[in-house]
């Protein structure tokens, strides 16, 4: 996906794989930033609204584990 966007920054399926490679890290500001940009390209794109959603979430239940 990195070489995807190096040429086509705005390819919304690679917006997404990389997304879903930053919570995999657990780096979920970043994957959120990626879907967020991926569901204003695409609004109606699933997968990016399904992430998003699990990475909210994430970020919820880690900041009242603080």
């Amino acid at each position: 996906f990195v070489l995807v966007l190096a040429v086509t920054p705005l390819h919304v399926d690679a917006i997404v794989a990389r997304g879903a490679a930053y919570a995999n890290q657990k780096h979920f500001a970043e994957a959120a930033v990626d879907f967020q940009k991926a569901l204003e390209l695409q609004p109606d794109h699933e997968n990016a609204k399904k992430y998003l959603t699990a990475v909210q979430a994430k970020v919820k239940k880690k900041k009242k584990e603080w």
